[in-house]
């Protein structure tokens, strides 16, 4: 297991320009419920993303406004985030035992404030004839010039780790003791790997649907699932060789990170300052 530092070598530049010098790289805590990773931190965080489709919302309707539609997005709260609990900070989906045992594989409740009024403002904009919809994303563009596509890159990095844990030879060890475990539950088309679940039988608990309400019979494969995880090491396992793959990545395109995660931090400073937050209230 890795500790929470990782020393690395110092790069330098050859020439007028220097490159980010990187001597100690500071890991996040393992945390095994919020399935956090080495390479979350250069991510675009679910709040930043929200909050900066809020300012694009308030630019955009101000434009609309100007040119004759009558258009405004609900208010919200922008400190108060619109992250479910099924979701982690960097919007990877979560798998844990209470979400299990209230929601099996659906989508935990919606408690952010002016759903409605969302959807209402939603359809006002498909009223919007296509030049005027034009001239206003050039407007938007303009008062909120934020860097587009950052991030995807330790996105990608992060998928690329995902999809080789998976085919560790401990994972897989623990995956075919994962599958006599769920042997019990009685599924007529239980999957090889937990990654598929859960199959087609449990009908519409494969589609994850918001605010779903899960059936006893989802609940119980559900939680069985999950007990089956963590007792046969599974869980374990997947996490370990997943945070083991992401530092291996975050080690070999550090400067490439590094620049990418200031982007980040310039785009963010860019929305707070759209929607009039002080540091305090940046969260």
């Amino acid at each position: 297991m890795w500790t929470t530092t990782l020393i690395l070598m110092g790069t330098t530049a050859t020439g007028c320009v220097a490159e980010p010098s990187i001597t100690e790289l500071d890991l996040p805590e393992q945390n095994i419920e919020q399935w956090t990773l080495p390479l979350d931190a250069y991510m675009p965080p679910w709040d930043d993303v929200t909050r900066s489709d809020y300012a694009r919302n308030i630019v955009m309707a101000e434009c609309l406004n100007e040119r004759g539609y009558d258009v405004e997005p609900p208010w919200r709260d922008v400190n108060n985030s619109t992250r479910r609990a099924h979701i982690n900070p960097v919007g990877r989906q979560l798998f844990t035992e209470e979400l299990a045992s209230e929601h099996a594989y659906g989508r935990a409740t919606n408690t952010f404030e002016n759903i409605e009024e969302q959807q209402v403002y939603s359809e006002g904009l498909n009223n919007v004839d296509d030049s005027t919809w034009t001239s206003c994303v050039q407007v938007e563009n303009e008062r909120l010039p934020l860097i587009q596509n950052v991030g995807f890159e330790a996105t990608e990095l992060a998928a690329q780790a995902s999809s080789q844990a998976v085919q560790d030879a401990a994972v897989i060890e623990a995956r075919d003791t994962w599958r006599e475990c769920m042997l019990d539950v009685g599924l007529p088309d239980l999957p090889r790997t937990p990654e598929e679940m859960p199959p087609a039988s449990l009908g519409d608990a494969r589609d994850g649907a918001v605010d779903d309400i899960a059936d006893p019979r989802e609940i119980e494969v559900a939680t069985q699932d999950f007990t089956c995880r963590v007792s046969s090491g599974y869980r374990d396992a997947l996490y370990e060789v997943e945070w083991d793959l992401q530092v291996d990545s975050l080690r070999d395109n550090i400067v490439e990170l590094e620049l990418a995660r200031s982007t980040l931090e310039s785009n963010r400073d860019v929305v707070n300052e759209a929607l009039g937050l002080t540091s305090d209230e940046q969260g």
